[in-house]
């Protein structure tokens, strides 16, 4: 399986690379709906020596990989012998083409032949598309159903080829590179692929560069306007060069993102390390990449579950989503949740809650949760997010906007609940494992409650009732969740469960537990003592946790501990957690969902969005406790109140 080192993206398209510089996703027309590719590689013939091969991990090349600067592009540096191939990747930021780049050198003269080939999985399915040679604007075309994806090169492709794979015993077109020279046809349907060819010559102390664009479209007038756009034939004085085009829309690109992140990204303090704020760059970025146009924000772009358990972390959890959201605000990405706001109201149940995940289309996405589908904490969330992209805006006319949206959720939870205890009634946890009453998704309604009520007040609207609820279900968990004999809280009650969670942080991250309140230093305490995993550090999600090993640290669960020391103003304690968290990190700056309790390496999804959202959010907590913060929730929250 190969994982995901890069990625870039704009809201439509979502490229993601792995460690020998090869594609291994991309998702058109909505991030993470379709991954359209099946494979990719890169492949290299010295003419003069008749030696071929293909450019990858663990085959005598050196390769390092980067992201470009404080930008969205890709670079593999690639080196063997006296030869170095640098791969550039990037999607540009408002056209819908993947422009990639080589730069080729050599120390002495060489004579050689580039091949790239991709087989594309359409829709999920690699069979039913046809694949053509376009003589009237030369490049290959791979299309179905509404996708279309044209492959141009500059300088021209000097060969190409049309094949299949798969199916009739063919082992794929790939096969017809390896002896320097394609021969394929032009056109093919069926389970396709195709090839793509250059002669080169480089000579010592000189670059050859070479582009290969993939224009992506609906249809075919979509893709050939874009291929005009590109060598300048819808002007009437077209580009001399379509090379020097090229170039513009790499730089285009590069000063996009660069603008982009430099007004998102804080001063830290010099107690932080380099790594810390290279971490915090990249977790903007990693959102972005995962944040669809319409509002959608995928888990994550891995698909390596899918072999293991038949799925993906390719949907929108409203949980998930709704931290994400958050990050968004706070990192000035205020317009992103705005569009995952919009995109939960259209995706709101008529009851007025959330389902358990949704793809980036808005359809329900699988579960293997029985009827409702509930997970109510979920709805709470979405709530809350709504409230923290306002104190990060003041923006009362889009609150009004999804009033009814927030009325319906706070509506819902309020009545969702046992009339003797006053909680919420069961549904399953946040770890999506077990129905119960859960402590920390009565936290995270007592939340999304209060924040409804404050919503309520700043748009003139009394809802009073809703901070009732709130309030007599906060006093109903701190006297039905606390274990006087462990000096802590029980992670669930209707069925009991006394083990201890890494969620449980949340009481107090959530303000249902006050620092001052002794039981919040106990819990801390006992959660850190029991679940602090030994030979790595980081903090496992709870007690004989399973899942992908035993008790393994989840970066969030080590982010909550951090979350939870920033509030009792342990600032040495809380910026040790943010440095081991990024230093989890790959060498390309993802975050992991978890790391292995004995030997660190990452483990399950590579990235995880959650991840870097709730990285964000606690670097964020951290300079906003002790230093002076760019928002004053105080002041907001007085006013409101």
């Amino acid at each position: 399986m190969s994982n995901i080192t890069l990625m870039t993206s704009n809201p439509n398209i979502l490229l993601t690379i792995d460690e020998g510089g090869r594609w291994n996703n991309l998702y058109y027309p909505n991030i993470g709906l379709w991954q359209n590719l099946l494979e990719s590689r890169v492949g290299i013939y010295h003419v003069d020596s008749g030696a071929f091969e293909w450019i990858c991990k663990n085959r005598n090349w050196d390769i390092r990989q980067k992201s470009l600067g404080n930008s969205n592009t890709c670079v593999t540096e690639c080196s063997k012998g006296d030869l170095t191939v640098n791969i550039i990747d990037r999607v540009h930021p408002n056209h819908d083409i993947i422009i990639r780049k080589f730069v080729l050198t050599s120390q002495s003269h060489v004579r050689l032949r580039i091949f790239h080939y991709q087989a594309f999985n359409m829709k999920q399915s690699s069979f039913q598309e046809t694949c053509y040679w376009d003589e009237t604007r030369p490049s290959i075309v791979h299309y179905k159903q509404g996708i279309y994806f044209n492959i141009s090169g500059f300088p021209e492709f000097t060969n190409h080829a049309c094949g299949e794979h798969t199916l009739k015993g063919l082992k794929g077109t790939h096969m017809d590179a390896e002896d320097g020279e394609l021969q394929g046809g032009g056109i093919s349907h069926g389970s396709v692929d195709s090839a793509v060819q250059w002669d080169i010559e480089i000579w010592p102390e000189k670059e050859c560069q070479l582009y290969m664009l993939v224009l992506c479209g609906r249809s075919r007038e979509e893709i050939n306007t874009e291929y005009d756009y590109v060598v300048g034939r819808d002007t009437q004085t077209p580009h001399e060069s379509p090379m020097g085009h090229l170039y513009n829309l790499e730089m285009e690109s590069d000063r996009f993102w660069i603008s982009w992140a430099a007004g998102r990204t804080p001063k830290l303090p010099d107690e932080f390390s380099e790594r810390v704020a290279e971490i915090y760059r990249r977790s903007l970025f990693v959102i972005a990449n995962c944040a669809d146009g319409r509002g959608s924000v995928i888990a994550s772009p891995d698909i390596g579950t899918l072999n293991l358990v038949g799925d993906t972390y390719g949907y929108c959890w409203w949980r998930d989503g709704g931290y994400i959201a958050m990050a968004m605000s706070a990192a000035g990405m205020q317009e992103m949740a705005r569009s995952f706001i919009k995109f939960a109201n259209d995706c709101q149940s008529p009851e007025g809650y959330f389902l358990h995940r949704h793809l980036p289309d808005g359809s329900l996405g699988s579960t293997w949760h029985p009827p409702p589908f509930l997970q109510i904490d979920q709805t709470a969330t979405v709530i809350s997010a709504a409230w923290r992209n306002y104190l990060e805006t003041g923006n009362t006319v889009f609150l009004l906007r999804h009033w009814q949206m927030i009325k319906s959720a706070a509506r819902f939870l309020s009545r969702f609940t046992d009339q003797e205890t006053g909680l919420p009634k069961p549904s399953f946890d946040l770890w999506e494992e077990k129905k119960a009453v859960n402590a920390y998704s009565v936290a995270a309604v007592i939340k999304g409650l209060r924040d409804a009520e404050r919503i309520a007040n700043e748009l003139g609207k009394d809802r009073s009732e809703w901070a009732i609820t709130a309030e007599k279900m906060n006093e109903s968990l701190l006297s039905n969740f606390y274990n006087e004999d462990k000096k802590s809280f029980r992670k669930a009650i209707d069925p009991l469960d006394d083990s201890l969670d890494s969620s449980l942080l949340m009481l107090i991250n959530l303000d249902v537990l006050t620092p001052d309140d002794p039981r919040s230093k106990e819990l801390v305490e006992s959660v850190e003592k029991r679940l602090w995993a030994a030979r790595t550090g980081g903090l496992a999600r709870y007690e004989g946790d399973s899942y992908h090993g035993h008790e393994n640290p989840w970066i969030i669960c080590t982010l909550w501990l951090a979350q939870a020391y920033i509030k009792f103003g342990k600032k040495d304690k809380a910026l040790k957690l943010i440095e081991w968290a990024a230093s989890t990190a790959t060498e390309t700056n993802l975050l992991p969902e978890q790391i292995d309790s004995g030997d660190g390496e990452a483990v399950s999804v590579m990235p995880l969005v959650w991840s870097h959202a709730t990285f964000i959010l606690t670097v964020k907590d951290y300079l906003d406790k002790f230093y002076v913060s760019k928002l004053s929730t105080e002041v907001l929250l007085s006013r409101v109140e």
